[in-house]
């Protein structure tokens, strides 16, 4: 043998069981596989469920903007209401009034200062 030498394989990092050979590693690799694709999964899954929380915490807050917003414009316009109602009131009363006429004496003239 006068040509290279090969290096042998490098050990594997999972011991494979005896009498698999080729077969053993490719199991090993799929397990692997499998595993990282199942964590990744589950990474997802994680995600996707912190989504929907996050969904459901803006969607009750929204509500409560939504539902702060309408009670207080029913607020005002009930303060409205009652604004308009009070001078309605105030209106037909200053009607109602007889008219007084207010006569105003006129001031009298001082008198001359004698000197």
């Amino acid at each position: 043998h006068a040509g290279p030498q090969q290096a042998p394989p490098p050990p594997l990092s999972s011991p494979t069981p005896r009498g698999l050979g080729l077969l053993g590693t490719s199991m090993s690799t799929n397990v692997e596989k499998f595993l990282a694709r199942e964590d990744e999964l589950r990474l997802a899954r994680k995600f996707c469920d912190d989504q929907a929380v996050l969904g459901a915490k803006a969607s009750f807050e929204e509500k409560g903007v939504r539902k702060f917003a309408s009670s207080r414009i029913k607020r005002e316009s009930e303060m409205a209401a009652e604004e308009v109602e009070c001078l309605n009131y105030e209106v037909t009363q200053r009607r109602a009034e007889p008219e007084i006429e207010i006569e105003i004496e006129p001031e009298p003239e001082p008198e001359p200062a004698i000197v």
